[in-house]
């Protein structure tokens, strides 16, 4: 990809700002609660998410379904729903807005897990996989979108760096986290728990929305 990224991308020639407007530009102006707010989400949204991956191909052993192969395609159907969801994900931001899509990515992924905790057969494993593809397509580039919204310009570089870091945390963490309570309450149960949390974090999503919207406020500014 490398020369490709050389050859079609031209650095963009940066304006000189004067230091007032550059002090401006680096200044949170309050908002530094709600990128905090903004990364924690994004670290559990992957811890969570994560359990997908590195739990499901030892849940579908235990139900019976032992085939590698198998646990590919169930992880694989919700990457497929995920690359369909990234491409609706403009049109969808701009019905419903940031917050709205924040509502919809947890719901999907709570409603997939709680799906998964209450599925036994592979079908169902399938459409439980397919329904967190949902979240996948529809958090991911909102997470960003929403920081971009947020952060100063002289300090976007710095927080989308934050905002990896913040995602990658949540990755390297999940086995950790998740696999003692795998040990004491089973793969279903750990399944249900978290759906019932994410969903749960939809619901908040979807009543602030609400709140917002009723007194008025510009659907982008509910981020």
């Amino acid at each position: 990809m490398l020369p490709a990224v050389i050859a079609l991308i031209p650095e963009p020639e940066k304006p000189k700002a004067s230091p007032r407007a550059s002090a401006g530009q680096g200044d949170l102006d309050g908002s530094a609660g709600l990128l905090g707010l903004l990364l924690l989400a994004a670290g559990l949204h992957f811890l969570v998410f994560y359990m997908l991956p590195t739990q499901l191909p030892f849940y579908l052993k235990s139900l019976g379904f032992a085939q590698p192969s198998l646990a590919g395609a169930a992880i694989g159907m919700g990457q497929a729903v995920g690359v369909v969801a990234a491409l609706a994900f403009p049109r969808v931001r701009a019905r419903i807005g940031r917050l709205g899509v924040f509502a919809l990515g947890s719901a999907a992924l709570g409603a997939g897990y709680l799906g998964l905790g209450g599925s036994q057969s592979y079908a169902g494993i399938l459409a439980a996989t397919a329904i967190t593809g949902i979240s996948m397509g529809m958090t991911t580039p909102n997470l960003s979108a929403s920081l971009l919204a947020i952060a100063p310009p002289s300090l976007r570089g710095r927080l989308s760096g934050a905002l990896i870091a913040s995602i990658f945390a949540g990755q390297f963490l999940s086995p950790f986290i998740s696999q003692p309570l795998i040990r004491s309450w089973g793969y279903a149960t750990t399944f249900s728990g978290a759906g019932a949390l994410l969903v749960a974090v939809g619901v908040a999503c979807y009543w602030r929305r609400s709140l917002v919207a009723a007194r008025g406020q510009p659907r982008e500014d509910t981020a």
